[in-house]
Parts: C-alpha cells; structure tokens; sequence
C-alpha cells in the first residue's frame, strides 16, 4: 500500500508540474492577447483618427473649391456685365453720332442714310459679338461647375 500511495504522490506531483506549465502558458496566451488587443485598439484609434483628418481635408477641399468656383462665376458676371456696358456705351454713342450728323446737315440725307446702315451693321455685329461673348461666359462657367463638382 506504500507503494501505491508512493506512485500516487508521483503521479499527482506529475500532474501538479503540468497544471503549473499549463497555467503559465495560459497566462502568457492570455498576457500576448490582452497585448495584442491593446495594440488592436490603438491601431483602431490610429485609424479613425487618420479617416477623420481625411474626411475633414476632404471637407475643407471641398469648400475651397466651392469658394472658388464662386468667385469664378463671379468674375465672369463681372466681365459679361462690362462687356455689356461697353457695347451700351458704344451703341450710345454711335446712336448721339447720327443724331447729332442728321441735325447738322439735313441736306445730306443720302449719307445719313448710308451712315445710319453702316451703324446698324456695327450696332448688329456688336450684339452679334456681345451674344458670343455671353455664350463663351456661360459656357465656361459651365465647364467651371463640373470641374469642381
């Protein structure tokens, strides 16, 4: 019975040293997952923290290039505007012109006639010309608007 209980002892000290080695490699598993995790949940906070900054550089991108998009139509409302201006004021005064060459001398009518033909030409080649110029103006706006949207 001595024996029995002697290489009962054995087997159980036996068991003893294995559970001791099984507990510390579960302790260090559970070491390495607990540090891998850690670094996980770093890495996920890295992450959102470089999708944020993006998100927010694409926002501001975006806005730049809605402020600039303004200030190009803007611009081209601005020289349509002048543009127009130019060809009122030179409507305006090629109009004084032959009203004032018709007051002068009555007795040439022919040449007023002439004069006032040649005006109308210039007068309907300057709306011709203003009209091209608004279709080009509002067609790069155009083209602007789907650059930057």
């Amino acid at each position: 019975m001595d024996e029995e209980l002697e290489r009962l002892h054995k087997i159980r000290d036996s068991l003893e040293v294995k559970l001791q080695s099984l507990n510390q490699r579960l302790s260090t598993v559970e070491s390495f997952r607990d540090y891998m995790y850690s670094d996980n949940s770093n890495l996920d906070q890295y992450e959102y923290q470089i999708s944020r900054k993006l998100q927010e550089a694409h926002a501001r991108i975006k806005d730049l290039e809605d402020e600039i998009t303004e200030q190009e139509n803007v611009y081209i409302s601005e020289v349509v505007i002048d543009a127009e201006a130019q060809a009122f004021q030179y409507q305006q005064k090629s109009l004084e012109e032959m009203i004032s060459l018709m007051k002068t001398d009555s007795s040439k009518s022919s040449l007023v006639q002439q004069m006032n033909t040649e005006k109308d030409q210039e007068v309907s080649l300057v709306k011709t010309r203003l009209q091209e110029l608004e279709s080009v103006a509002s067609s790069r706006q155009k083209e602007v608007i789907l650059i930057y949207n």
